[in-house]
């Protein structure tokens, strides 16, 4: 079973304050990784400049996996998972299900 979110689905807008900017239809910068267990997941991606003052930069991304499992992406202003935001997809496991995705506001780390 592959997971596969629809590109407007999955299209990322993880920075705050991204006005009236818009992912472009075809994301043209793209990474490949091969877990341990030789699944693959695809990072398909662009970032968009913002050319409106005040506002910031955009990642716009796909993740695709050929995997059973959930699939994230996260990103933090610190390197922590404290502020930090993430996206995880769960898989569809059903017929005619596209799989869901959600949005999540990292607000604390656990101890070590």
């Amino acid at each position: 079973m592959t997971m596969k979110l629809s590109a407007a689905i999955s299209a990322i807008l993880l920075l705050r304050g991204a006005v009236s900017q818009y992912c472009p239809e075809e994301l043209t910068q793209s990474e490949v990784f091969t877990t341990n267990e030789d699944n693959t997941l695809t990072l398909k991606y662009a970032v968009v400049l913002s050319s409106f003052s005040g506002s910031q930069d955009m990642l716009c991304a796909h993740l695709e996996s050929d995997t059973d499992g959930y699939i994230g992406f996260g990103i933090s202003p610190s390197g922590t998972m404290d502020d930090g935001e993430a996206i995880i997809g769960i898989p569809d496991y059903y017929e005619n299900n596209p799989g869901t995705v959600l949005k999540y506001e990292l607000s604390g780390t656990s101890p070590r």
